[in-house]
């Protein structure tokens, strides 16, 4: 049965969810982790989803940095690179892009061959996870439309929830998130109706997914739960 008391903030939107949205958005499983408002270069979607497909690739000790994500992204786009040509690429001077390398190195992300050449490591590829992003508002669907559809930038999936009892989606609402290639979801309570489903496309190797991968690989890592003031730690980060 629906809901018909209309939630009064957003905030009180996702512990009220329960595991619908598992059980409608975000298969479960152990390769799995997710994201409460995580800054990712400037967009911060309520929740981010990540699914590894085999396993979190290389353990890291702090986020990427910016320089990190960018090095990552021409590696993966171009499947090798030498210093000078990530220096050239980035208009990066030569002890900043070897400063990053280094660390790279280090973490296991990328390789160095004989040749001079790097290359991203098997396992560090933005290939390798899913990322489904949610923006949730109580009724300004447009300007959710618009922050989901920012997310298709590193998101391989991207969904607004809308409050149910706020909200009676339209023709015209639904069209325009079809349009987007955006989900839309309303709440009703613990209930979750799927209007529109999401396109699914797997995003260029971006800096920001990047980003936002090795967020997800970190909080692996760093435990099984996701402590809050270490969250917000995260937060500040790009």
């Amino acid at each position: 049965m629906l809901m018909e008391a209309p939630f009064r903030y957003e905030s009180e939107m996702y512990p009220a969810l329960g595991t619908a949205l598992h059980d409608t958005v975000f298969p479960r499983g152990p390769k799995a982790k997710e994201l409460i408002e995580p800054s990712i270069c400037g967009v911060i979607p309520d929740v981010l989803y990540c699914r590894w497909r085999y396993s979190p690739g290389p353990k890291v000790k702090r986020p990427a940095t910016i320089i990190d994500a960018h090095i990552l992204s021409v590696l993966e786009r171009t499947g090798g690179c030498t210093l000078s040509d990530l220096c050239e690429r980035l208009f990066l001077l030569e002890p900043k892009a070897s400063e990053s390398v280094s660390r790279l190195l280090k973490q296991g992300m990328i390789v160095a061959r004989r040749s001079g050449t790097y290359t991203l490591a098997k396992d560090a590829s933005a290939k390798r996870v899913t990322l489904v992003a949610i923006e949730m508002k109580l009724f300004r669907w447009r300007e959710a439309l618009d922050q989901a559809t920012s997310y298709l930038h590193f998101a391989d999936q991207s969904f607004v929830v809308l409050d149910g009892n706020h909200v009676d989606a339209s023709d015209k609402v639904e069209s325009a998130f079809a349009a987007a290639g955006v989900g839309l979801l309303l709440q009703h309570g613990t209930a979750l109706e799927m209007r529109v489903r999401a396109k699914s496309t797997p995003p260029e190797p971006t800096p920001e997914r990047f980003i936002a991968m090795h967020k997800a690989t970190l909080a692996v890592d760093y435990s099984p739960e996701y402590p809050r003031h270490f969250l917000n730690a995260l937060n500040q980060t790009c």
